[in-house]
């Protein structure tokens, strides 16, 4: 339908090639992965439905506002500072990367800890904004 049809993967791609962000094993899926164990910090992203709105006198121009949701999380041994250290390179790659986004809006909630799983957790949102042309137009 239009160029963010693959945002997810794109932005999966981008983060997991980061340098800075090469410790944190980066997964798509939403909430109910969140709680997986795993030998290190995670972070899983889920893309919220994008909403579209003309950008200009020239119909087929559109304007993307997509949120990008993150849950980290991190075993009990790393700390619970581990999630918002995770957060905060997460956040810069986005901010300062070249990634055709716009961010528009940080936000994350506080670090929680799971007995079940025996992980801290955290999750976060990102707000951008972007634009692209209607396929066939």
């Amino acid at each position: 339908m239009t160029e963010f049809d693959q945002l997810e993967q794109q932005l999966l791609h981008k983060l997991q090639s980061e340098e800075s962000l090469g410790d944190i094993r980066f997964e798509l899926g939403g909430e109910k992965r969140r709680g997986r164990l795993s030998a290190g910090v995670s972070a899983f992203l889920k893309i919220s439905p994008v909403r579209f709105a003309p950008a200009s006198l020239d119909s087929s121009l559109r304007r993307a506002d997509l949120t990008v949701r993150i849950w980290i999380s991190a075993p009990r041994e790393y700390g619970s500072n581990a999630c918002v250290d995770a957060f905060s390179r997460i956040s810069d790659a986005l901010l300062f990367g070249e990634n055709g986004l716009c961010l528009q809006t940080i936000s994350c909630g506080k670090v929680e800890y799971s007995e079940v799983t025996g992980t801290f957790r955290m999750e976060s949102q990102v707000g951008m904004t972007g634009y692209c042309r209607e396929s066939g137009k």
